[in-house]
């Protein structure tokens, strides 16, 4: 089984070379939906596999010129990696400078008790933003501080890039999104950047 995800993680890094991406982004801690209670001790040991799998395909990833960035997920959809302080931690375990977090607004609002000190907290590690509001819709409709996330973000020196994610259509239902959260994609998609393009300038 780890064989095999080492296998996909290092055909998404030739994927992502192959079409200039710098950086790959994803819980690529554990497989989703993977939550459950468990002993001590069987935890150390999901961690421990988990980081000298990504030493491995983060080794690659340098090779190819992409960076990983592991996202902490909230708590109903992953156990392993759900704070940005198990972020940092699991990133100084790799040990890798190409390896460090992806931080999504809408799990951070989840599991941070401050989302703009998350960001700063994530500092030197954070690599990719995904940036939905607090429901997964369109940026600036809900109640994300995005002017305090901004300021966060330039605080920590990040550089990297910023996106809206969201969903429609066949994906809505596996992530339990059970109603729409905006009409139009391609109109919310253009809202995002605008408000994105202003918050993030």
């Amino acid at each position: 089984m780890r064989a095999a995800s080492i296998a996909h993680l290092q055909a998404a890094t030739d994927f992502a070379a192959g079409v200039g991406s710098p950086v790959v982004m994803g819980p690529l801690q554990r497989a989703l939906n993977s939550a459950s209670i468990t002993a001590p001790d069987v935890r150390d040991g999901h961690l421990r596999r988990s980081v000298e799998t990504l030493k491995e395909v983060g080794a690659y990833a340098a090779r190819q010129g992409v960076a990983l960035a592991i996202e902490p997920l909230n708590r109903f959809e992953i156990d392993l990696v759900n704070t940005v302080a198990d972020g940092v931690a699991m990133c100084e375990s790799i040990g890798l400078d190409n390896v460090g977090l992806g931080l999504d607004v809408f799990h951070v609002n989840i599991e941070e008790h401050d989302p703009a000190a998350a960001l700063r907290a994530a500092g030197g590690h954070l690599r990719h933003l995904h940036a939905p509001d607090n429901d997964r819709g369109v940026p600036g409709t809900g109640h994300a501080p995005w002017a305090e996330l901004a300021v966060a973000a330039r605080e920590s020196g990040f550089d990297g890039i910023v996106t809206f994610e969201s969903w429609t259509g066949d994906l809505e239902a596996g992530w339990r999104m059970w109603r729409p959260y905006f009409p139009d994609a391609d109109a919310a998609a253009r809202d995002a950047v605008t408000f994105l393009r202003a918050q993030f300038a």
